[in-house]
């Protein structure tokens, strides 16, 4: 009896041993404040953001972003293949960063991205967020500091973009996939650090009254415009001269950047602005915030 009491003695003392040694990835508590969640300018040789509009300020329910957040799983490169897909933020990370990426959200322009860098206890979980095209994409350049590929010291360290294997991937559930990105040969390819997911589009409430106090001023005026134009009362040269006269006239005006940008994507839809002109716009009301 002696004996069996020793031997669930020893077994217990083991058990503890290995409960202690392991711990769960979790946010450090002293590096709480070292929590970096910033709106960023898109920059213009991020050619995917800067020649798209992003459709923010957005207003996520905080269920909403908790449920987007935990639906990110990754999988870290094993022995064969891949291991199983485990979440890139825990749950306790989770509930600590999902107001403060809400509250961004709601903060930012169309040329403005969140960027982030949350330090966890083996490292920092480091990407950026943004809304394009009533989608929500992530893209994550690191997770517990171990970033989607090494650094290769010169290109001569590979033969082929093939032969770079990467140390983690994402792993698409239900509703999401992959972003693509250009590669050495110009061919498109999902880029395994980037999810995108479908959302709902909701106004941000803060910016309700702004934009539609200003935005609508030269929206309803260039659809009036159309309208016209389409009951063939006046010519096609008539339309597009007055367009661009309210455009011209929009660009003297105190709207805000988003009011006008938007107002700008809508006049370059009816091809009344090149996309280069667009760009363009877009990049000198960059450079002036």
């Amino acid at each position: 009896m002696s004996n069996f009491i020793m031997r669930l003695l020893i077994i217990s003392i083991c058990i503890g041993t290995l409960v202690s040694c392991y711990s769960v990835p979790s946010l450090n508590k002293n590096r709480t404040a070292a929590i970096n969640i910033e709106l960023v300018p898109v920059d213009k040789k991020d050619t995917v953001l800067f020649s798209n509009l992003l459709e923010h300020p957005y207003t996520f329910s905080l269920h909403e972003i908790t449920s987007v957040l935990m639906s990110l799983n990754y999988s870290p490169r094993g022995v064969i293949g891949w291991d199983a897909p485990q979440q890139v933020f825990p749950d306790q990370i989770v509930s600590t960063i999902a107001p403060l990426i809400r509250d961004k959200f709601e903060e930012a322009s169309p040329l403005q991205k969140l960027d982030f860098s949350i330090p966890i206890s083996y490292g920092s979980t480091e990407g950026d967020l943004f809304i394009m095209q009533g989608t929500l994409h992530m893209r994550i350049r690191a997770i517990q500091g171990k970033p989607h590929y090494d650094p290769y010291p010169s290109p001569f360290d590979y033969e082929s973009e093939t032969s770079i294997q990467p140390n983690w991937i994402l792993q698409p559930r239900k509703g999401q996939k992959y972003g693509d990105h250009t590669d050495f040969f110009g061919l498109r390819q999902d880029a395994k650090n980037w999810i995108s997911t479908e959302i709902l589009m909701i106004k941000a409430p803060g910016n309700r009254d702004h934009n539609e106090g200003e935005t609508p001023s030269f929206m309803v005026r260039f659809q009036q415009i159309m309208d016209l134009r389409n009951s063939r009362l006046i010519s096609e040269d008539a339309y597009i001269e007055k367009s661009l006269g309210l455009k011209n006239e929009a660009k003297s005006s105190k709207i805000s950047p988003h009011a006008y940008l938007t107002f700008l994507s809508t006049l370059h839809e009816h091809g009344l602005l090149t996309k280069k002109e667009l760009l363009s716009e877009k990049q000198r009301i960059l450079d002036s915030l």
